[in-house]
């Protein structure tokens, strides 16, 4: 109780000071004042900013006088002075969340700063070795751009783009296709709790052996996805 105290005796006193004849035509200025109670066992109290319980939060209409006042007294008070602003981040509300409406597949791809592309596992293995070029050219030519590691470190979401071959096999006498993934993934929160953060999948598409066309092969299943992101991509940015 002897932080809030302190502040009700600190705004009576202001109030005094509020009270000399300032002159009808001082400009006014805006001025945010909010006081915190910091936890109690906090060792460094300059690094307690974030953990602190809400007293009071007040906007105030003041002239250059009463401002320099006001700042005058809160300096003559505080123990430790000059603190930087702290590093907040603002939650987002749970319920705020959930009555989004749900995107459709294309609407998050809309103003996209770009995709990191990794091809190096694809371009060592001989039925995929042509995989990344076709990826980057049709890509590029949809408006897609392609990241570099150190730029999509400094992209929130770090949105990556992925593409996976899972082999034709035979199993007793059955045959198993062989079919062709890619997908855009992005670092997303969860809308009942937005606190945790996980890996999404913001676009997803595949495309398997198509066992009546001898000459359907994984190339062709790779184009067949590239053009479906392509399109989804130029409807979004079009």
């Amino acid at each position: 109780m002897r932080v809030a105290l302190s502040f009700c005796m600190m705004f009576l006193a202001f109030a005094g000071l509020l009270s000399l004849p300032t002159g009808p035509a001082a400009a006014r200025e805006t001025i945010y004042v909010e006081a915190q109670r910091l936890p109690e066992g906090c060792q460094h109290p300059d690094r307690c900013q974030n953990r602190g319980t809400s007293l009071l939060r007040n906007i105030m209409f003041l002239n250059a006088k009463e401002r320099n006042s006001l700042t005058l007294l809160l300096n003559r008070m505080a123990t430790i002075r000059g603190l930087p602003p702290p590093n907040v981040i603002a939650r987002p509300d749970p319920a705020q969340l959930h009555a989004l409406p749900a995107a459709d597949k294309s609407t998050p791809l809309r103003n996209h700063p770009g995709v990191y592309f990794d091809s190096t596992a694809l371009d060592g293995n001989p039925l995929t070795a042509e995989f990344g070029k076709m990826v980057r050219e049709t890509l590029g030519q949809a408006g897609v751009r392609f990241l570099s590691k150190e730029e999509v470190a400094r992209i929130p979401g770090t949105p990556t783009l992925a593409v996976r071959l899972s082999a034709r096999k035979e199993s007793e006498g059955c045959i198993i296709p062989f079919s062709v993934s890619m997908s855009l993934t992005e670092d997303s929160v969860l809308v009942r709790n937005p606190d945790l953060k996980m890996t999404s999948t913001v676009w997803a598409g595949s495309a398997r052996e198509n066992l009546t066309n001898l000459h359907y092969t994984p190339r062709s299943a790779l184009k067949e996805i590239v053009q479906k992101f392509a399109t989804d991509w130029k409807k979004a940015n079009g």
